[in-house]
């Protein structure tokens, strides 16, 4: 299977596990959690129409468990509010930087 297949069905099986998980919550609970379903509902869309991954790097995202929650742990812990694609963006370059795929920038 090539790489992008298999990010690509990680992708699909994570989210799925998540939707599923989440219908199973009552209707108050899953309205609760709208804004996680949001977030990590366009994180998935980021991710699959991201075309600037690398091989090697998509070989290394493919590692990360649950690598739509990660992101959106990236998000939660972001102090500013940026709009999605920048906020995905930086995100996916601290998880490329923290598992050695991509070089710190010198300041």
């Amino acid at each position: 299977m090539e790489i992008k297949e298999k990010f690509y069905k990680k992708l699909s099986e994570e989210f799925e596990n998540f939707k599923k998980s989440m219908l199973n919550n009552t209707k108050d609970d899953i309205f609760e959690n709208a804004f996680e379903i949001v977030v990590k509902s366009y994180i998935r869309e980021y991710l699959f129409e991201n075309e600037d991954f690398t091989n090697e790097q998509l070989e290394k995202l493919v590692e990360i468990d649950n690598l739509i929650e990660y992101v959106f742990d990236c998000y939660l812990e972001n102090g500013e509010y940026l709009d999605f694609d920048e906020l995905c963006a930086e995100c996916i370059e601290d998880v490329l930087k923290s598992i050695g795929v991509l070089q710190e920038e010198a300041e």
